[in-house]
């Protein structure tokens, strides 16, 4: 009998990446599953959603109805839960929003995981917003909760503690994924993902305005190298366990201007002296993910090419 995978916010670029990476997934068989992709604002497009067994499902995550309507109309084993209405620039202007958005959706289907006892609930995070330490910066392990510099971390945090909560409670599955800086296919956001938007705008002969500071390293990784990982967890069965998730390679917004340059003579960076984001270095301890033998990169100077294809493709 086919499983069912309900992945909430199926139109997400996480999300597409995940579904896209499995037509070279050999540990994966595709006839054992069906996957529920539910979308709100935005149409699940850009992906042959006939190479996969899929549904798609329209849902407002507000109304509470319309989850249970999907735990009801299906057996539902495992959730990808990927939706997300904020961003580390957004999140201080529409607070009270993202709190009833993210937070009371997440509960509400928390509960109707362990009511309708699926098997593990998948939850991806994020490693933005906070402010990581000037020294020790190799010790930010998985085990270290850091302050936040933003409501967007604050949310994503309490969203964690939620699931350990009702891990500890009720004894449901779960895996938290506190993702880097993610670029590469099926990117669309104009807001968020300087490297995709950084090449979409050259493309287009326009500038990119730069509001983060400059000279502050950050860890990015290819979206694809990000699904390998992620289905290598699934795969392998792995339950109950937080990992950071990045490539282990460094960069400041400096040192990508000047990759892109390489390839785009009109990259045109325009750097604002109103910086509203405040960080440190960033830097993922990935011993964790080292360890359980599921890391994955992809040469940097490859993976941009490849997004440069993409982006290409994109605008035609």
């Amino acid at each position: 009998m086919k499983k069912y995978i309900l992945v909430v916010g199926g139109s997400s670029f996480i999300s597409k990446n995940i579904l896209y990476s499995l037509k070279n997934n050999l540990n994966f068989n595709l006839n054992d599953f069906v996957f529920i992709l539910t979308y709100n604002k935005n149409k699940i497009n850009g992906l042959n959603l006939n190479e996969f067994d899929c549904i798609l499902e329209y849902i407002d995550l507000s109304k509470n109805e319309t989850i249970l309507d999907l735990f009801e109309k299906y057996k539902i084993s495992f959730i990808f839960h990927l939706a997300s209405n904020n961003s580390p620039i957004s999140s201080n202007y529409n607070i009270n929003d993202d709190v009833n958005f993210n937070i009371s959706s997440l509960i509400f289907l928390l509960n109707s995981s362990v009511k309708y006892k699926i098997d593990c609930f998948y939850f991806f995070s994020t490693g933005g917003g906070f402010e990581y330490p000037k020294i020790n910066i190799e010790n930010y392990q998985e085990n270290i909760y850091l302050k936040h510099n933003s409501p967007y971390s604050i949310i994503k945090q309490t969203m964690e503690n939620y699931i350990l909560y009702f891990n500890k409670k009720y004894s449901l599955n779960f895996v938290i994924l506190r993702i880097s800086n993610v670029f590469g296919l099926f990117h669309t956001s104009t807001r968020n993902g300087l490297i995709n938007i950084a090449i979409r705008n050259a493309l287009n002969n326009n500038p990119t305005e730069i509001y983060a500071q400059l000279d502050i390293k950050k860890d990015y990784i290819f979206s694809q190298d990000l699904a390998t990982i992620f289905w290598n967890i699934f795969n392998k069965n792995i339950k109950n366990e937080i990992f950071n998730i990045g490539s282990g390679n460094l960069f400041s917004i400096n040192d990508i201007e000047l990759k892109l340059k390489t390839l785009l003579n009109n990259i045109n960076f325009i750097k604002t002296s109103n910086s509203t984001i405040i960080e440190n270095q960033q830097k993922f301890d990935l011993k964790k993910i080292l360890n359980f033998e599921i890391f994955e990169a992809t040469d940097f100077d490859q993976s941009i090419l490849e997004t440069l294809e993409y982006e290409k493709n994109y605008l035609k």
